[in-house]
Protein backbone atom coordinates (compact mmCIF):
# COMPACT_ATOMS: atom_id res chain seq x y z
CA UNK A 1 0.00 0.00 0.00
CA UNK A 2 2.80 2.46 0.40
CA UNK A 3 3.16 2.26 -3.38
CA UNK A 4 -0.39 3.43 -3.71
CA UNK A 5 0.40 6.45 -1.63
CA UNK A 6 3.41 7.28 -3.79
CA UNK A 7 1.35 6.92 -6.95
CA UNK A 8 -1.37 9.14 -5.54
CA UNK A 9 1.21 11.69 -4.43
CA UNK A 10 2.81 11.64 -7.90
CA UNK A 11 -0.60 12.12 -9.50
CA UNK A 12 -1.34 14.98 -7.15
CA UNK A 13 1.97 16.65 -7.94
CA UNK A 14 1.31 16.18 -11.63
CA UNK A 15 -2.15 17.76 -11.33
CA UNK A 16 -0.73 20.64 -9.33
CA UNK A 17 2.00 21.23 -11.93
CA UNK A 18 -0.58 21.11 -14.72
CA UNK A 19 -2.78 23.55 -12.83
CA UNK A 20 0.18 25.86 -12.26
CA UNK A 21 1.18 25.69 -15.91
CA UNK A 22 -2.37 26.51 -16.93
CA UNK A 23 -2.41 29.49 -14.58
CA UNK A 24 -2.00 32.51 -16.87
CA UNK A 25 -1.31 34.77 -13.92
CA UNK A 26 1.70 32.70 -12.86
CA UNK A 27 3.02 32.46 -16.40
CA UNK A 28 2.70 36.23 -16.81
CA UNK A 29 4.53 36.73 -13.54
CA UNK A 30 7.38 34.43 -14.60
CA UNK A 31 7.48 36.04 -18.05
CA UNK A 32 7.66 39.52 -16.49
CA UNK A 33 10.50 38.46 -14.16
CA UNK A 34 12.48 37.03 -17.09
CA UNK A 35 11.85 40.16 -19.18
CA UNK A 36 12.94 42.39 -16.30
CA UNK A 37 16.18 40.43 -15.80
CA UNK A 38 16.88 40.52 -19.54
CA UNK A 39 16.24 44.26 -19.67
CA UNK A 40 18.62 44.81 -16.76
CA UNK A 41 21.34 42.78 -18.51
CA UNK A 42 20.74 44.59 -21.82
CA UNK A 43 20.85 47.98 -20.10
CA UNK A 44 24.11 47.09 -18.34
CA UNK A 45 25.69 45.93 -21.62
CA UNK A 46 24.38 49.01 -23.42
CA UNK A 47 25.98 51.27 -20.82
CA UNK A 48 29.31 49.46 -21.15
CA UNK A 49 29.27 49.75 -24.94
CA UNK A 50 28.16 53.39 -24.85
CA UNK A 51 31.16 54.17 -22.65
CA UNK A 52 33.46 52.29 -25.02
CA UNK A 53 32.01 54.12 -28.03
CA UNK A 54 32.48 57.47 -26.27
CA UNK A 55 36.08 56.61 -25.46
CA UNK A 56 36.74 55.53 -29.05
CA UNK A 57 35.08 58.69 -30.43
CA UNK A 58 37.32 60.80 -28.20
CA UNK A 59 40.42 58.88 -29.32
CA UNK A 60 39.38 59.28 -32.96
CA UNK A 61 38.81 63.01 -32.49
CA UNK A 62 42.25 63.36 -30.89
CA UNK A 63 43.82 61.32 -33.69
CA UNK A 64 42.19 63.60 -36.30
CA UNK A 65 43.51 66.67 -34.48
CA UNK A 66 47.01 65.17 -34.35
CA UNK A 67 46.94 64.22 -38.03
CA UNK A 68 45.72 67.70 -39.00
CA UNK A 69 48.42 69.29 -36.87
CA UNK A 70 51.11 67.12 -38.45
CA UNK A 71 49.80 67.81 -41.94
CA UNK A 72 49.67 71.53 -41.22
CA UNK A 73 53.25 71.38 -39.96
CA UNK A 74 54.36 69.58 -43.12
CA UNK A 75 52.85 72.43 -45.19
CA UNK A 76 54.66 75.23 -43.33
CA UNK A 77 57.02 75.91 -46.26
CA UNK A 78 54.31 75.85 -48.94
CA UNK A 79 52.28 78.47 -50.81
CA UNK A 80 49.51 78.27 -53.39
CA UNK A 81 49.67 80.69 -56.27
CA UNK A 82 46.33 81.26 -58.01
CA UNK A 83 45.88 82.97 -61.35
CA UNK A 84 49.06 82.05 -63.20
CA UNK A 85 48.18 80.89 -66.72
CA UNK A 86 48.86 77.26 -67.56
CA UNK A 87 51.40 76.77 -70.33
CA UNK A 88 51.63 73.47 -72.23
CA UNK A 89 54.55 71.31 -71.06
CA UNK A 90 55.51 73.89 -68.44
CA UNK A 91 58.26 73.39 -65.89
CA UNK A 92 56.53 74.63 -62.76
CA UNK A 93 59.81 75.40 -60.98
CA UNK A 94 60.74 77.76 -63.83
CA UNK A 95 57.25 79.29 -63.81
CA UNK A 96 57.68 80.07 -60.08
CA UNK A 97 61.18 81.49 -60.54
CA UNK A 98 60.04 83.73 -63.43
CA UNK A 99 56.91 84.85 -61.58
CA UNK A 100 58.86 85.77 -58.42
CA UNK A 101 61.48 87.69 -60.35
CA UNK A 102 59.08 89.60 -62.62
CA UNK A 103 56.09 90.21 -60.33
CA UNK A 104 57.60 90.22 -56.83
CA UNK A 105 61.13 91.48 -57.59
CA UNK A 106 62.48 88.58 -55.57
CA UNK A 107 64.94 86.13 -57.08
CA UNK A 108 64.17 82.50 -56.40
CA UNK A 109 66.75 79.95 -57.50
CA UNK A 110 66.01 76.35 -58.37
CA UNK A 111 67.77 75.17 -55.16
CA UNK A 112 65.27 77.19 -53.11
CA UNK A 113 62.31 75.13 -54.39
CA UNK A 114 61.73 71.70 -52.91
CA UNK A 115 58.91 70.86 -55.34
CA UNK A 116 56.13 72.50 -57.31
CA UNK A 117 53.14 71.31 -59.29
CA UNK A 118 49.67 72.29 -60.45
CA UNK A 119 46.61 71.31 -58.44
CA UNK A 120 43.22 70.27 -59.74
CA UNK A 121 41.82 68.52 -62.76
CA UNK A 122 43.51 68.74 -66.14
CA UNK A 123 40.56 70.44 -67.84
CA UNK A 124 40.63 73.32 -65.35
CA UNK A 125 42.38 76.27 -67.06
CA UNK A 126 43.26 78.22 -63.92
CA UNK A 127 44.76 75.50 -61.77
CA UNK A 128 46.61 76.83 -58.73
CA UNK A 129 50.31 76.21 -58.46
CA UNK A 130 51.53 74.59 -55.23
CA UNK A 131 55.11 75.44 -54.30
CA UNK A 132 57.03 73.95 -51.42
CA UNK A 133 60.19 75.88 -50.59
CA UNK A 134 63.29 74.47 -48.96
CA UNK A 135 63.01 76.85 -46.00
CA UNK A 136 60.17 78.70 -44.34
CA UNK A 137 62.13 81.97 -44.63
CA UNK A 138 61.79 81.92 -48.42
CA UNK A 139 58.06 81.26 -48.16
CA UNK A 140 57.65 84.08 -45.63
CA UNK A 141 59.57 86.53 -47.82
CA UNK A 142 57.37 85.75 -50.82
CA UNK A 143 54.29 86.01 -48.62
CA UNK A 144 55.42 89.48 -47.50
CA UNK A 145 55.90 90.62 -51.08
CA UNK A 146 52.45 89.52 -52.27
CA UNK A 147 51.14 93.05 -51.73
CA UNK A 148 52.81 93.89 -55.07
CA UNK A 149 50.11 91.78 -56.73
CA UNK A 150 47.28 94.20 -55.91
CA UNK A 151 45.08 94.94 -58.93
CA UNK A 152 46.17 91.70 -60.62
CA UNK A 153 44.37 88.41 -60.96
CA UNK A 154 47.19 86.62 -59.15
CA UNK A 155 46.67 85.64 -55.50
CA UNK A 156 49.12 83.98 -53.12
CA UNK A 157 47.74 81.99 -50.19
CA UNK A 158 49.19 79.76 -47.53
CA UNK A 159 48.74 76.04 -48.14
CA UNK A 160 46.44 75.25 -45.22
CA UNK A 161 44.64 72.03 -44.38
CA UNK A 162 40.85 72.11 -44.78
CA UNK A 163 40.44 72.37 -40.98
CA UNK A 164 42.86 75.30 -40.69
CA UNK A 165 41.50 77.29 -43.63
CA UNK A 166 38.05 77.77 -42.02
Amino acid sequence: MPEDRVLRADAMVLKTVEAVLKSEELLNSISNMIAEKLNQKIEALTNVYQQKVSQLEEKLHNAHKTIDSLEQYSRRNSLRIHGLPVIANENTDEVVMKFCKEKLQFEVKKEMIDCSHRLGKKENRSKPLLVKFVTRNIKQEIDRKKSKLKRTKIVIREDLTPNESC
